[in-house]
């Protein structure tokens, strides 16, 4: 399985910063910031990097959360940080917004997949994998079929120390 990509839940004041995304996938739906991992990178620094890219900010304390897989075939490196320096400012990803966990876990307009997996992320429980098997159609994902916690791989164990920034 391929791990190509990142994603992290920035937090200040009780609240996350979501990215109302413009393009696939999950277009027109709100997420956590993230994106590929470029060649050579790591998926910390393409975490850090795309936070950057993404909204303009700076955070600190942050640490490995876990993966996100679909469907055994792709996912992706889960982190979380928190707010340090910077105003957020909207990039051609998408529109940024501080949203209360509450909207996050009940909006229609947030990803499916957020209310599975985002409190364990939150959380202080060591981080694992949150597999998802979709029904697809071609190349698109499409409803949630299964959805499993699963201990972390060996392989993947190796990004999971916090890092203070």
């Amino acid at each position: 399985m391929r791990l190509p990509y990142t994603i992290c839940f920035i937090q200040r004041n009780h609240q996350i910063l979501m990215i109302h995304r413009k393009k696939d996938p999950n277009k027109d739906k709100w997420n956590g910031v993230g994106g590929k991992i470029e060649p050579g990178e790591s998926p910390l620094a393409a975490c850090i990097r795309e936070v950057r890219e993404e909204t303009g900010l700076r955070v600190r304390n942050v640490a490995f959360r876990g993966i996100v897989s679909f469907n055994q075939e792709s996912g992706m490196y889960v982190f979380t940080a928190e707010s340090s320096s910077g105003e957020i400012r909207a990039s051609e990803e998408g529109e940024l917004e501080w949203k209360s966990l509450l909207w996050v876990m009940t909006s229609p307009d947030a990803t499916t997949t957020l209310p599975y997996f985002l409190p364990e992320v939150l959380g202080a429980n060591p981080p694992v994998e949150h597999a998802f098997t979709f029904i697809q159609d071609g190349a698109e994902y499409g409803d949630i079929v299964d959805y499993e916690m699963r201990p972390l791989r060996t392989e993947w164990a190796l990004v999971e120390q916090p890092v203070r920034i």
